[in-house]
């Protein structure tokens, strides 16, 4: 059996066998119609004719099937033994996950805001998220909450991990949105960023991605909780979301960069219904302040 550390050396030599391919980028402004002037970066071959160009890249690194399925087991077995380990995590949603992928995609296109988001292409990083910006919003907005959450735990927008192993473009993007709103869900469905918290929010996802790496981690996951008030509130997370998830809106159909001023609590209930919201288990009163 291999031990999840050779991932490293697998990555490593991947690095060192295989081939960069160096990608365009053009930078345009999401919604002419928001008062928010935000630029967003994307690429070219994406973008219009008019758009301002500059270069950025992707590094797509090839893999054989005995090497995804090396680095999907390796992956899988870190990711248990630390649900925290996004780099593991990030490895085994590229080789795993095509089929439910190509689903999210296709849900993105049938969705007006969700077509909006894979025609621009925004990204969530320092280019775009200015913490100290978000902080002066009033303390009940959305992006002031999502802004106390980045600075109280010392998190940085650029802290996702890129997309290597998926050679589809369209495909890369989904996966590298379905990253970036990450923390946007913490904030949303109030889960602190320890082990309890991202294995809750891995049943939310499950819910509605049924990405194989939301499932292994929702299943195996909760084996790793000892603490009996984490427990119990996983357990009732479990049953919230397997009631809530597919009934609340497809977050990766959110264009949550453009939410920013809105009242968190009104977001809340416009994404997840006024039964899911009133009904959801709430971490600090469960189990942080019991």
């Amino acid at each position: 059996m291999f031990r999840y550390k050779k991932i490293q050396l697998l990555n490593k030599y991947f690095h060192k066998t295989q081939q960069h391919v160096v990608l365009n980028t053009c930078v345009f402004n999401v919604n002419a119609s928001s008062s928010s002037n935000k630029q967003y970066f994307v690429p070219t071959y994406y973008c219009q004719p008019h758009t301002k160009y500059f270069f950025s890249t992707r590094r797509i690194i090839k893999t054989t099937g005995l090497q995804r399925l090396l680095l999907a087991t390796n992956s899988a077995i870190g990711a248990l033994r630390d649900p925290t380990r996004a780099d593991l995590i990030a490895t085994l949603g590229e080789t795993t996950g095509k089929l439910q992928l190509q689903k999210m995609y296709t849900q993105m296109n049938e969705n007006e805001t969700g077509k909006l988001i894979l025609k621009n292409k925004p990204r969530v990083n320092q280019e775009n998220i200015d913490v100290k910006q978000l902080l002066d919003l009033n303390v009940n907005t959305f992006g002031y909450k999502y802004g106390k959450f980045l600075e109280i735990h010392g998190f940085d927008p650029d802290d996702r991990p890129q997309v290597k192993y998926i050679n589809d473009d369209n495909l890369a993007y989904v996966i590298t949105r379905y990253r970036e709103i990450h923390d946007f869900a913490h904030v949303i469905l109030e889960l602190p960023p320890n082990v309890c918290g991202e294995i809750a929010l891995k049943w939310f996802e499950m819910g509605q991605t049924n990405l194989p790496m939301t499932t292994l981690s929702a299943l195996f996951g909760p084996l790793r909780v000892t603490d009996a008030k984490e427990k119990h509130f996983i357990r009732q997370y479990i049953l919230w979301s397997t009631a809530n998830a597919k009934k609340s809106k497809l977050l990766i159909n959110i264009y949550f960069e453009e939410l920013f001023e809105h009242d968190l609590k009104e977001l809340q209930y416009d994404i997840l219904g006024k039964n899911g919201m009133d009904s959801m288990p709430k971490y600090k009163s469960m189990v942080s302040s019991s």
